[in-house]
């Protein structure tokens, strides 16, 4: 099985999620209504969200994502804080796809017209989909990756 490995700059995630745990903890306290986890789950909420806006795929837009940005010096925008969790300063190069593991399904997501000519080609029609990505059962991910990644293709 090949395995899927991630542009995220480690160290940088690691100070990242860390903080938006803590941001995000605060601001479940502040208003408890407004999500749908205790404040005992907002470090792995947080390790999944910094994993997502790593690969381009999470909302920004909360105050905890923005006091987070703010405390580590990075610029609120979806571009900067993906450099700054690659390590890049733009000089990155994308990857065809991108691969999210949500437990049981992992997130087939195409960044490239070659990945989206790819899942025309290779995955069946009526593959459950989440908006442009494609839900797939974790038993079929590592087959799905490894043909991705003989056709040529890039995946993190």
């Amino acid at each position: 099985m090949t395995k899927v490995t991630s542009r995220v700059d480690e160290d940088r995630h690691t100070s990242f999620a860390a903080m938006y745990a803590v941001k995000l903890r605060e601001a479940v306290e502040r208003h408890p209504d407004e999500y749908s986890f205790p404040t005992t789950q907002a470090a792995a909420v947080a390790e999944k969200m910094t994993r997502a806006l790593g690969c381009g795929t999470a909302n920004k837009d909360s105050a905890a994502i923005r006091s987070t940005c703010r405390a580590l010096g990075v610029k609120y925008t979806y571009t900067a804080i993906r450099e700054y969790l690659t390590g890049t300063n733009g000089a990155k190069e994308q990857k065809d796809f991108c691969v999210q593991n949500h437990g049981s399904i992992f997130l087939l997501i195409p960044n490239t017209e070659a990945a989206k000519e790819w899942i025309n080609a290779h995955i069946p029609e009526d593959a459950p989909t989440i908006g442009p990505n494609i839900a797939v059962e974790h038993r079929y991910i590592g087959d799905i990756v490894d043909g991705i990644v003989k056709d040529g293709l890039t995946v993190e």
